[in-house]
């Protein structure tokens, strides 16, 4: 798939003439879902109110907008009450650095959340819940991921369990279903997978032998191959809370196409036709056939997935905009000592990233070098500077990330600014 978005969340040059066309109705669709979205800041409250805020992060919404400022105050006040719209605001404050006491906050939303798992390792709605579901678990799974990007510590043993608990729970067809006795669906597939891969990637980084689970999402996308049709269909169960969830699982997979589709042009293109006059988004259409321009928005979050999904600003790793570098790390990436925790390596990255490109050659050693920690540090460094990651993966070794490697060496020579054209 030729058409890509950048970390910022804007489409990025399309290759050809009909990505152009594309990334053209894409824009054009946000543009006309700004007023909308600014409508639900100013009303929404509870427990939604997080997802409509993370959208508006996404949808780059700027800081100083008073409707955004304060629905972010909002949220920080809001005493939420389960599990979905905790996990949620750790995801807000990951993205959003000026976000009210962040380090306060994130400790204790994450606490909330941790113990709103069940003892078979899944997740549910409230505390010590006594059963536990894949929806809520994919949520919790995120909000964990956010968390431990924000520097809270998140119990080992609380991945081992989530992983444990979300592979019992898939059919031996390779899908997933919204509890481990339902039939599979297409948003409960994405959803397992999402799990799957998030406690593959951290549980990888705590040296843990990760096959098995590497199995269960290779049986879960073939699942979803064989249900590639329900991409981009209006009619299929909850239309559009699946297509965030295929976005999440498509990113951090790193897949273009699932089956024959391109995900992101079939679902696209389906939420064209699901936009009301008002610029707000429905989920099917007969409801957009009785919306009028001024139409009142009774479903937040409706609006809300559309935004993220055509945004496509999720990350496989997390890395917001960084503003000024406000306490110098003792060292940069290329000299992260072996035992560097998560804290020194971000803080790493973000350093080598405020010193823009004439840090990439010092990023390209580190990225070559048999030190984890400055290989992880390293790929966050460049992720912020290039707004992509070039398919390099921290966990392997520079053998296996040769071509990625390649990929980035090339961009970095692009970038370099010519020494003749200089001197002129």
């Amino acid at each position: 798939m030729a058409l890509v978005a950048t970390v910022a969340g804007s489409v990025a040059s399309p290759a050809t003439a009909q990505d152009a066309e594309l990334s053209a109705r894409v824009s054009e669709c946000l543009e006309r879902a700004r007023p909308a979205l600014l409508q639900l800041l100013r009303e929404t409250q509870g427990d939604v109110l997080s997802l409509v805020v993370l959208a508006a992060v996404h949808d780059r919404v700027p800081i100083d907008d008073p409707d955004f400022a304060r629905a972010v105050e909002r949220l920080a006040e809001t005493e939420l009450g389960n599990a979905y719209s905790l996990a949620i605001r750790l995801m807000v404050m990951a993205y959003l650095q000026s976000y009210p006491d962040r380090d306060r906050a994130a400790h204790r939303d994450t606490q909330r959340l941790l113990q709103c798992q069940s003892e078979r390792g899944g997740f549910r709605y409230g505390p010590r819940p006594t059963s536990w579901d894949y929806s809520v678990t994919q949520y919790a799974a995120l909000g964990l991921r956010a968390a431990e990007y924000l520097g809270v510590d998140v119990p080992l043993t609380a991945w081992r369990r989530m992983a444990t608990a979300a592979r019992a729970g898939q059919h031996t067809s390779g899908g997933f279903g919204y509890e481990p006795s339902s039939s599979p669906t297409s948003s409960m597939t994405v959803a397992g997978i999402a799990i799957l891969e998030i406690c593959r990637a951290r549980l990888e980084r705590g040296g843990i032998e990760t096959d098995r689970l590497e199995r269960n999402i290779a049986a879960g996308w073939r699942w979803m191959d064989a249900h590639a049709a329900d991409i981009g269909r209006t009619s299929t169960g909850s239309n559009l809370y699946f297509h965030y969830g295929l976005e999440r699982a498509c990113i951090l997979c790193d897949r273009d196409e699932v089956g024959d589709r391109d995900w992101y042009r079939a679902g696209a293109e389906m939420m064209f036709e699901l936009q009301t006059p008002a610029g707000s988004f429905v989920s099917s259409p007969a409801m957009v056939r009785a919306a009028g321009p001024l139409a009142r928005i009774t479903q937040p979050a409706d609006t809300a997935f559309c935004i993220l999904f055509l945004r496509r600003a999720f990350q496989r790793e997390i890395a917001p905009d960084q503003g000024p570098v406000t306490q110098a790390p003792s060292v940069f990436c290329h000299a992260l000592p072996a035992d560097a925790d998560a804290e020194a390596e971000r803080r790493a990255a973000t350093a080598d990233a405020h010193r823009g490109l004439p840090a990439v050659p010092d990023l390209l050693q580190a990225l070559r070098s048999e030190v984890a920690p400055r290989r992880r540090a390293a790929a966050r460094a460049i992720l912020l500077i290039a707004k992509q990651d070039f398919g390099y993966h921290p966990a392997r070794d520079p053998e296996a990330n040769a071509a990625a490697l390649g990929r980035i060496e090339q961009w970095w020579a692009a970038q370099r600014p010519d020494p003749e054209r200089r001197s002129r």
